[in-house]
């Protein structure tokens, strides 16, 4: 295999996973790129897939590289100014090199990771919100100042849709009309960990849009993606069941 792809984007990418898992198998076949990987709790999931028509070059037939995501993201740091970066499979190596005015080489072994090939799973929703992911990002820092969990709260008959922390004393909310976003709503309201979120949320800044689709006391997804691109990264969490 060879590809070629610009490296500050991946980097960013890839520093956004490693906040979930230190491992994770990039496979890449026909289509592109994917990446799905389970946290170690078994709370969260996190996908992102890359078409290969976003890449430079693209030479694959098919090939699953496991790799810890602290070595991966070590390497990108050092590369991501590079003009370009090129990927090449040697072995039991994954080879790295820049193309710019000083070449670096990097080898980084492969690893066994021991676990069943992960899908993206077929959820039903009854609530779907698209708005600007920074809303969306300052909403959760908001929350997170008053508790360490939050409810996504809409009404059909009200057509709004809220985020609502509660603390022990405080309280805060912000509420959205359909004026604001772009919502298909149901009567649904779900608690989620504002500490799993405030991980999603730095997908925000590289990722104008986020959808948000969940129903009551069920795990909520969210899509970050740019308008006219099919890169997408998303976030599947489960939900924090009240007392």
């Amino acid at each position: 295999m060879r590809i070629e792809l610009k490296p500050r984007f991946f980097s960013e990418i890839i520093n956004i996973i490693s906040q979930l898992v230190t491992e994770a198998n990039l496979k890449f076949d026909k289509n592109g790129l994917s990446i799905i990987a389970l946290d170690p709790g078994s709370v969260a999931m996190v996908i992102f897939e890359m078409p290969k028509e976003n890449f430079l070059d693209y030479d694959v037939v098919e090939e699953n590289l496991a790799l810890s995501l602290d070595d991966l993201k070590q390497v990108l740091r050092r590369v991501e100014k590079a003009e370009s970066i090129i990927l090449e499979k040697k072995e039991n190596m994954l080879l790295i090199s820049s193309k710019d005015g000083i070449r670096r080489k990097f080898h980084l072994a492969l690893i066994n990771l021991e676990e069943e090939e992960r899908k993206k799973p077929n959820l039903s929703f009854t609530t779907s919100i698209e708005m600007p992911s920074d809303l969306l990002k300052e909403s959760i820092e908001d929350v997170g100042i008053v508790a360490d969990s939050f409810s996504f709260i809409s009404s059909k008959s009200e057509k709004t849709f809220k985020i609502v922390g509660r603390g022990a004393l405080n309280k805060s909310e912000i509420e959205f009309n359909e004026d604001e976003i772009k919502a298909n709503l149901g009567n649904d309201k779900t608690t989620y960990s504002v500490e799993y979120f405030e991980k999603f949320i730095k997908a925000s800044k590289i990722f104008d849009k986020v959808k948000i689709s969940y129903k009551t006391d069920h795990p909520c997804q969210l899509d970050f993606f740019n308008e006219g691109s099919n890169i997408k990264l998303s976030f599947i969490l489960a939900p924090r069941i009240e007392e």
